[in-house]
């Protein structure tokens, strides 16, 4: 039988890149609290820190199987999405993919070590420290997952993707992140990138869409 690393994926590129800054943007939100809550040296937020790794890493049965593929948690989640994406073809950076997987493993082996200092006797400037490692694996990879969004301007699905979660990849990236994203791709405006949206869903039956098209571009401006 072969191993889920030798699997090739029958989903599109583009689809797994939402799946995995999907997972990037919650973790984003979680670790931004998580942050907060170190500033204070209190045991209420040592508690809310632990319930948040918690959510990062899933169950403790689930993390110690680090090589399973139906491990919960957002990271384990992020892990196994940018593994699918790796064998994912075809990719306009395959570099990219590979660089983004190896990071995901390094963040999540970095999440776990911070769960051993919690079950430990570590102090918050330990604590603090490996944390701060924690985000900056998140930071590049998020960096790393730019040379991957560019090229998929002509995919309505993800492009309404970006549209949907604009606030969010907003915060992830840098303010009107995919405002830039969209000029870049549709240099006519707003209304050009309006009109490829719903050509593309009427065509497909989507119609109803549309209202909600509407809805996010006036966000956007």
């Amino acid at each position: 039988m072969l191993s889920r690393y030798q699997i090739k994926s029958n989903y599109k590129h583009s689809l797994v890149l939402q799946f995995v800054l999907s997972e990037l943007i919650t973790i984003q939100r979680l670790t931004n609290h998580m942050e907060n809550l170190l500033t204070e040296n209190t045991h209420a937020n040592l508690i809310s820190f632990t319930y948040c790794m918690g959510s990062l890493i899933g169950s403790s049965q689930a993390h110690v199987r680090l090589f399973s593929w139906t491990q919960d948690g957002h990271l384990a989640k992020l892990k196994n999405y940018c593994t699918l994406l790796r064998h994912t073809t075809p990719s306009p950076h395959p570099e990219s993919d590979v660089a983004a997987h190896d990071t995901a493993n390094e963040a999540w082996i970095q999440a776990i070590q911070i769960v051993d200092l919690l079950q430990g006797t570590s102090t918050s400037q330990i604590r603090s420290a490996y944390f701060a490692k924690l985000r900056r694996f998140i930071q590049h990879l998020a960096k790393l997952l730019l040379n991957l969004i560019q090229p998929y301007h002509d995919d309505e699905n993800f492009m309404f993707f970006l549209l949907r979660n604009h606030a969010a990849l907003n915060l992830l990236y840098k303010p009107e992140f995919v405002l830039s994203v969209v000029q870049k791709a549709f240099p006519k405006g707003i209304l050009q990138f309006r009109h490829f949206l719903v050509q593309r869903y009427t065509e497909r039956g989507f119609a109803h869409l549309v209202p909600v098209i509407d809805e996010r571009l006036s966000e956007l401006n």
